[in-house]
């Protein structure tokens, strides 16, 4: 059927209503508010915290999704503790670590722009002498802004940046808390502990002595001869003893053949041992031996060499360089009393001593000396008479002979117990507490940590191995003897 005129002109006007209506409604759905809103991770604060604190997050529509949050510590999630549409308040969740923070809501996930730090030590144990590393946010940015502690005794940097510092475990450190003070908050990095470099071995078995002599050979100790004291009497002693530091086991040698002796020295070479040079007990004088014998471990069996073609002499130094063995300085006679400043070589090979250049200071006894990377470095001492200790130290070369003066002991004394690992140095002068380490890199004494005991008399032993020493303590009043381990 056909529309009529006027079905149409009645019709158009619908269709235009019917579409205004529709285009109107369109543009009202398309300014209503969504469901999702846009939600924005500016920023947090603090940058550094510890676990069980507080941490805000700023940023926008954290409200409105506020149901569908989780945030997270480099992957563990955290406890949200309020939120409004502008901060997140969360709490530090145990276990987490230095790393990003992170927002997910729904498939979305917002990662902040820098790490949260948690301040953190890079170990939990050392021993003093070591350095340890500490990781915080910008706590290297100043040294007046950051300060380490252990038990309160502040540590020293070693080097600084801006999120990393090193401090050295100094002399009087113990286990206990570990505080990294940074823009005046405290963090603590919890306990940190102390191991002792040095270590009580198995007792000796032999007899009570002092002024005994030792040497090292391989991965053995050897300890020998000296004098017991006992009340008025005294014991002059042949015995030799090997010590075994994998089994901490000690067991009887050959004794030395040669007269009995106390305050001898001694050297090793080529998995051999010498031993000479000494002292008795004939009053006044005390003879003095100037005779050399050599040690092999393997036959278990002693070999005089050539004697010293000088005076005898006790209280000298004894160490081998190379090759050759070295005595140098010493007390040819009591009375008067005699001091030399005499520096001589034995060369195994051919059996012979040569004399060198003689030491440059003045002459004395009971030196201290050690040799590190080839060169001997060598001081300290008494003059004839006299118990007062000397301070210069010197370095001598063998390779050119020539001797170099170097900076003074850090404190006179006699009778110092001596040796030298990894390129150091040490010297255990008469008291624990004062017991030193000693750079020829930078020329430079450092305290480093205590021996444990204190009471220990002038007259014990020490040596070293690759990578260990050992020394033979009298205690003050010469009746007992402990045997320790230094690393």
């Amino acid at each position: 059927m056909n529309l009529s005129s006027i079905d149409i002109l009645y019709k158009i006007p619908l269709v235009l209503l019917i579409c205004i209506l529709t285009s109107c409604s369109s543009e009202d759905d398309s300014t209503s508010p969504i469901n999702e809103s846009i939600i924005e991770f500016d920023d947090f604060t603090p940058k550094m915290s510890m676990t069980g604190n507080t941490v805000k997050l700023f940023g926008n529509n954290f409200e409105m999704n506020q149901g569908d949050l989780t945030i997270s510590f480099n992957q563990i999630i955290a406890e949200i503790n309020s939120v409004d549409n502008t901060s997140i308040t969360v709490i530090v969740p145990e276990g987490a670590e230095t790393g990003p923070i992170t927002l997910k809501t729904g498939d979305k996930i917002l990662t902040s722009a820098t790490d949260f730090y948690i301040p953190n030590v890079d170990k939990t144990n050392s021993k003093i002498g070591d350095k340890i590393k500490i990781h915080g946010f910008n706590i290297g940015k100043s040294n007046a802004d950051v300060s380490v502690s252990l038990n309160d005794l502040e540590l020293p940097f070693t080097s600084i940046n801006n999120n990393n510092i090193s401090v050295e475990l100094i002399p009087n450190a113990t286990t206990g808390s570990l505080t990294l003070t940074s823009d005046n908050v405290d963090y603590s990095l919890g306990t940190f502990e102390i191991i002792s470099r040095w270590s009580e071995k198995k007792d000796f078995p032999g007899v009570e002595r002092s002024s005994a002599v030792a040497f090292g050979i391989g991965d053995k100790f050897y300890v020998g001869l000296g004098i017991t004291h006992n009340g008025s009497s005294r014991t002059l002693h042949s015995d030799f003893w090997e010590y075994d530091p994998n089994s901490d086991s000690w067991s009887q040698v050959a004794d030395f053949p040669g007269e009995a002796r106390l305050l001898a020295s001694a050297f090793s070479i080529n998995g051999k041992g010498y031993v000479g040079m000494g002292t008795d007990l004939t009053y006044p004088q005390n003879d003095k031996f100037n005779d050399l014998w050599e040690y092999n471990p393997v036959t278990d069996t002693w070999t005089q060499k050539a004697d010293l073609p000088s005076n005898g002499r006790a209280y000298c130094a004894g160490f081998a360089i190379g090759n050759k063995g070295y005595i140098g300085l010493g007390t040819t006679a009591d009375s008067p009393y005699t001091n030399v400043n005499e520096f001589w070589s034995y060369d195994p090979t051919i059996n012979t001593w040569t004399q060198e250049t003689s030491f440059p200071g003045d002459p004395r006894h009971s030196p201290t000396a050690f040799v590190i990377n080839n060169k001997v470095y060598i001081g300290g001492g008494a003059t004839a008479g006299s118990g007062t200790g000397l301070l210069d130290f010197y370095e001598f070369d063998p390779t050119n002979k020539t001797w170099t003066k170097l900076n003074n002991l850090p404190e006179s004394q006699v009778y110092s117990i001596n040796f030298s690992f990894n390129s150091k140095g040490f010297s255990l002068f008469g008291s624990g507490s004062n017991f030193y380490e000693y750079d020829p890199v930078i020329d430079s004494w450092n305290k480093v940590e205590a021996f444990p005991l204190n009471d220990f008399g002038n007259y014990s032993s020490g040596g070293s191995l690759e990578s260990q020493a050992y020394i033979f303590i009298i205690n003050d009043d010469l009746t007992d003897v402990s045997f320790w381990s230094f690393e």
